[in-house]
């Protein structure tokens, strides 16, 4: 396996991604959590041409963050997109190198992967 190899999984469509983005995930990063509120609240009273607009804030598409915003994220904290549509998360690409690294031990510690060298 070289560092190009693609894991293979189902491919979420821009769509699908387009409209978990909708639910909260101001991030991008296919989970809504405490970041998202984060960057949400960075961006709160914010419209185009302020300092801290963020237009992935603005969730309901009006040009403004506003309450409405903070609210869809806050409504729909703790959902991840893998969960969402009922497909299997992708195993993240590190781990995929460590296995063509030779790595011989997987830890799950909850729900951070560390991968172990085993020592002769």
């Amino acid at each position: 396996m070289t560092t190009g190899d693609v894991v293979p999984h189902y491919q979420l469509t821009q769509l699908e991604w387009q409209a978990f983005h909708a639910l909260g995930d101001v991030n991008g990063d296919g989970y809504i959590d405490r970041k998202d509120i984060a960057l949400a609240q960075k961006a709160f009273g914010s419209s185009p041409g302020t300092v801290n607009w963020n237009p992935a804030a603005d969730l309901n598409g009006d040009g403004k963050v506003d309450m409405k915003d903070i609210a869809i994220v806050g409504r729909n904290q703790g959902l991840n997109i893998w969960d969402y549509y009922g497909v299997k998360k992708p195993i993240p690409k590190w781990v995929w190198y460590a296995i063509g690294a030779g790595v011989t031990t997987v830890v799950t510690v909850g729900v951070a992967y560390y991968a172990l060298k085993r020592r002769s």
